[in-house]
Parts: C-alpha cells; structure tokens; sequence
C-alpha cells in the first residue's frame, strides 16, 4: 500500500511540474514524437526497399556466343568458370544449343523485325 501512495504522490508531482512549465514540456513531447516517427520512417523505408530489392530488381542478361566450330569443352569449360563466380556475381545461366538458339530467333518477332532493318540498310 505504501507504494501505492509514493506512486500517487509522484504522479501528482509530475503534474503539477508539467502545468508549471507547460511549454517546455509540450516542447519535449514534440520533439520525442518526432524523433520516434523518424526512426518508424526510417525502418519502414528499408523494409521496403529490401523487399522491393529482392523482388523487382532486374538482373541484367548476358549472351555469350561461341564460334561455330566450339566444341563441348569449350562449353563446359565456359560453365566450370561461370559456376566459380560463388559470391553472387552470376545469378544463373542457361546453355541453349545452335539449334535450340536458331528456332527461338526465328519464332522471336521482334527480332525478325531488328534482323528485316538491318538487311533493309545493308541491301
């Protein structure tokens, strides 16, 4: 019960010290609040941008072309290099074979429509 009463007994206190100076304390809870509402804002803003990072980023694309006399070590030796790169630099790769590459070129519309302008210019 004692403590009860101290505890009221400081409450009271703290009110009648917050009345006295009511300015310098309305001043303290502003700035208390606004520094809370920085640090939400803060941590809200990397929440999303981490997120936004792992889901919408776009990786950028390499195609690697090998001389049509390339033979199959040097695919593999191409791939033991890429598959050394552990530290995230090579996300991931595709091998697509001369003809698997040809038929996806030749069913790709936009690129017939690249292809038809550079032999229009050439011609």
């Amino acid at each position: 019960m004692n403590k009860l009463i101290h505890h009221l007994q400081s409450f009271k206190q703290a009110w009648l010290t917050i009345f006295k100076q009511p300015f310098e304390h309305l001043i303290n809870i502003i700035v208390l609040a606004l520094i809370i509402t920085i640090c939400a804002a803060g941590l809200t803003l990397n929440n999303s941008l981490s997120h936004w990072q792992k889901n919408n980023l776009v990786y950028p694309q390499l195609m690697l072309y090998l001389d049509s006399n390339a033979n199959p070590a040097d695919v593999s030796n191409i791939e033991k290099a890429l598959n050394k790169l552990t530290n995230g630099t090579v996300r991931n790769y595709q091998f697509i074979s001369k003809a698997q590459g040809l038929a996806e070129l030749q069913q790709d519309q936009q690129m017939k429509s690249i292809a038809s302008d550079v032999i229009d210019v050439n011609n």
